[in-house]
């Protein structure tokens, strides 16, 4: 990747991250967990991480089921494959 391009997508990165965590969109994205973070009394020293917290707790709720889940749970497809028996002793399979 050139550094220029590097760059470029930090800065979009950066933008981004800061706006979905400026409070009001993370409200509107995130409300729950958003308003149980600060009932609890969660400070940062920048504001937007708690919003970017709240995101990540809803979106963790929310992608149990998804594909990019499945990946975080398991990034060896045989370790996968034979938690779920589909390899193994268990499934008649070596």
């Amino acid at each position: 990747i050139s550094e220029t391009r590097r760059i470029s997508m930090l800065k979009l990165s950066d933008w981004l991250l800061w706006e979905m965590g400026h409070w009001p969109n993370a409200i509107a994205l995130a409300g729950d967990s958003h308003q149980a973070l600060t009932m609890a009394g969660l400070s940062e020293f920048f504001d937007n991480v708690v919003g970017l917290k709240a995101l990540l707790i809803e979106a963790d709720k929310e992608c149990d089921t998804t594909i990019f889940k499945k990946r975080v749970q398991f990034p060896n497809i045989g370790e996968g494959m034979k938690q779920r028996r589909e390899i193994g002793f268990a499934s008649g399979r070596p």
